[in-house]
């Protein structure tokens, strides 16, 4: 009987010192040092805690999130650590956490570009990385800002030749690809200035018809995300699907550091505004006049070739790449 009630206590001694070894945990230097009121406790001088990191779209299909919950939203703005409160996501401080996706992209000096995932009148419900009739986009004469009718991004503005706008296609098949020619297409060329002022320290200009928060690239941010020096970026651009000229191949494009997806969208004629090369050529807008003629700088792109600063004239219509300011 003295054997068996020296051996309980013995146990129940052993499974208390168990449960308060689980309940207070170190990882790091000095492991027996632990703060008396932290379940967990990282110490380290040389090295920082890391949160999940994952996409918006992984961040919502967290099922039944509990308070206190946090993540490293990847494509959230530039990044963002966000924290559940219960009711909604917020960042660190309180405030409304971002849910808009963006496109990061490094530049060429060790920078990030925050682009929107869209072009500009394209369907920002689609994703981003699948190509799609859904992500072709609109048509804009450079250094104009058509009125959005419906306020929804040029999404569903129908064309309007005298303000040189041209809408997005309405669906996948032939009679959906809104690619006659446009009435009344605009024969006056926008000023210089009309996007930009200044390359270096672009300022965006009531012109501008990216939405608040964005602008128009520069041509020296196209060159940043397409360049060899100092750092290469041209490594991170690859083609997508197959390059065809057809008013109806949405297959094409580039996808730029597996993050931003640039459809072979085409462009529309400076004089006829007839649809051209969709699916086989990318012709992206910057803010940068070429002020010497009635042109200016554009990224152009095809299957085997790719310059971030062609000029084209103004009145041509290209797509439109907004990114953050």
């Amino acid at each position: 009987m003295k054997r068996k009630l020296i051996i309980i206590p013995f146990f129940l001694a052993t499974f208390w010192f168990g449960r308060a070894q689980q309940l207070s945990q170190k990882v790091g230097t000095n492991p027996t040092l632990i703060q008396p009121s932290a379940a967990l406790e990282v110490e380290s001088t040389i090295r920082g805690f890391l949160p999940p990191r994952m996409t918006l779209q992984q961040r919502n299909a967290i099922n039944s999130p509990v308070a206190g919950l946090q993540v490293w939203c990847t494509d959230c703005g530039k990044g963002e650590l966000q924290l559940y409160n219960g009711n909604s996501w917020t960042n660190t401080i309180g405030a409304t956490a971002i849910v808009v996706r963006t496109c990061p992209v490094p530049t060429n000096t060790g920078g990030i570009l925050v682009f929107k995932c869209h072009n500009l009148g394209a369907d920002e419900t689609a994703d981003p990385l699948v190509p799609s009739w859904k992500l072709n986009g609109a048509y804009f004469q450079w250094g104009k800002k058509p009125v959005d009718t419906n306020g929804d991004g040029y999404r569903t503005k129908p064309n309007s030749g005298t303000e040189g706008f041209v809408a997005a296609p309405t669906g996948p098949i032939a009679g959906q690809a809104n690619d006659a020619a446009v009435a009344s297409w605009s024969s006056t060329a926008a000023a210089n200035g009309a996007w930009n002022v200044t390359e270096a320290t672009p300022i965006k200009t009531a012109n501008d018809p990216c939405p608040s928060g964005y602008r128009v690239p520069t041509r020296n941010e196209w060159v940043s995300i397409y360049s060899t020096t100092p750092v290469n970026t041209q490594t991170n651009w690859s083609n997508v699907g197959t390059y065809t000229s057809s008013s109806t191949n949405y297959s094409a494009g580039k996808i730029v550091n597996n993050s931003l997806y640039l459809p072979a969208s085409g462009y529309r004629s400076d004089s006829t505004s007839t649809l051209d090369y969709r699916g086989f050529i990318g012709y992206y807008w910057s803010s940068t006049e070429r002020s010497s003629t009635a042109a200016a700088y554009n990224l152009y792109f095809d299957s085997g070739y790719t310059s971030p600063s062609i000029d084209f004239g103004r009145r041509s219509g290209f797509s439109v790449r907004c990114v953050a300011e």
